[in-house]
């Protein structure tokens, strides 16, 4: 979150759910306050899926974004390095 007088510009965002070549969503946003965007897709098969996130940064935003995965079941994720980089916890 920004001050008003501080946040003078859009941060914008896409992100995109694939399942191997197929582009199962998308989303774009536009957000000029907490600069979110989110996914909701339920009933996913197991598989391997890819999250694609393309950031448009501002002037003054701080370029750090975070990536969350809710799931009944334990989730895998890692990064394009193949990295885990911690567990992820079964709601």
């Amino acid at each position: 979150m920004y001050p008003p007088t501080c946040k003078y510009t859009l941060t914008k965002g896409n992100i995109q759910l694939y399942k191997g070549t197929t582009l199962i969503t998308s989303v774009l946003f536009d957000d000029s306050r907490s600069g979110s965007g989110f996914i909701r897709q339920e009933n996913l098969a197991a598989g391997t899926y890819t999250i694609k996130f393309q950031p448009t940064w501002g002037a003054v935003d701080v370029k750090d974004y975070l990536i969350a995965v809710y799931s009944p079941e334990a989730v895998k994720i890692t990064d394009t390095a193949g990295l885990t980089k911690e567990a992820t916890l079964v709601l």
